[in-house]
């Protein structure tokens, strides 16, 4: 269901690393998935 995923990207405005060096930009450059569970279902991830 649509409503519930939520996706932020957020490099520039909150980074989880320095921007001093080409290695620690990398990390920046992320996108972050929220999945929004019902409270009554059941969740499972498989790995990529």
């Amino acid at each position: 269901n649509s409503n519930q995923i939520e996706i932020d990207y957020k490099g520039i405005t909150n980074p989880i690393a320095s921007n001093n060096s080409k290695e620690s930009r990398k990390y920046n450059r992320r996108v972050e998935i929220s999945i929004i569970a019902d409270s009554n279902a059941k969740l499972s991830v498989e790995p990529i």
